[in-house]
């Protein structure tokens, strides 16, 4: 009878540790359009996703995607709903609420404007208190931020990229900081050539943005989870697969200007 129990017992204990293990090993990653590093229709869902997935998948983790606004996903962080969401830069505010990994990739940011009224940062002085557009969720470096707080730009707050596009080409902003291959890419597909032809940019960026992976804080297994990508983008690095996946990426891109 004692040794009915006690296999009882182990076959249970067994049982228990290869069902967590099971579950252990995925994970639910939330994502936003945010072309041409990220997004439902391209291929593997953008570079971003694509590089997350094979991290993962080297430490033997399966990674469950979901499509959503940056609003949404940031708000179902905070709730520890999903796990993870790729493409965000850290903040002092975020960190409340997740952790965040090692940038997976890190474009310049620069500012977009009318050809005929450039807007040149360094020269923020020389400028009638110009008009910035920003878009919701986004953020764009602490010199930005700072410039915001001292008064120096006024800042209007968009939904999306596209709708600062048009309030730049309507004449409503002075000037859109975006990331250089976000912002010619929207222009490429969105905009005509009428229609975007009178807009330039600086070749100073604002901000270079790390794109990293963010980790839900509500949960204590994701810390576990940032570990094993960490480890896992490690061994793209290493093994020279990440650099091929970046090179492919340039290469692919198709955006004139």
């Amino acid at each position: 009878m004692k040794n009915q129990i006690l296999l009882w017992i182990v076959l249970l204990t067994f049982s228990w540790l290869f069902n967590h293990s099971v579950q252990a090993q995925s994970i639910t990653v939330a994502y936003s359009e945010y072309k041409p590093f990220i997004s439902q229709s391209l291929p593997n869902k953008g570079i971003l996703n694509h590089i997350v997935k094979r991290a993962f998948e080297l430490e033997g983790v399966d990674v469950h995607f979901k499509a959503m606004s940056s609003s949404k996903a940031f708000k179902l962080i905070e709730a520890g709903q999903v796990d993870a969401s790729v493409g965000w830069t850290p903040t002092t505010e975020r960190r409340r609420y997740a952790n965040f990994s090692t940038p997976i990739y890190s474009p310049k940011v620069v500012l977009f404007y009318r050809k005929n009224h450039p807007i040149h940062w360094d020269n923020l002085s020389s400028y009638k208190l110009p008009t910035f557009g920003a878009t919701k969720t986004y953020y764009y470096g602490d010199e930005f931020e700072n410039a915001k707080q001292r008064g120096l730009i006024k800042v209007q707050v968009a939904n999306t990229d596209r709708i600062n596009f048009r309030k730049l080409i309507g004449t409503r902003i002075d000037a859109f900081p975006v990331a250089l291959a976000v912002g010619l890419d929207m222009l490429q597909r969105k905009f005509s050539k009428r229609q975007s032809m009178p807009l330039g940019y600086s070749s100073k960026p604002l901000f270079i943005e790390p794109l990293t992976l963010m980790f839900s804080k509500k949960n204590a297994e994701n810390k576990r989870l940032m570990n094993k990508f960490e480890h896992g983008l490690a061994s793209l690095k290493q093994s020279g697969e990440y650099q091929k996946l970046l090179q492919n990426f340039n290469a692919s891109l198709n955006i004139q200007r």
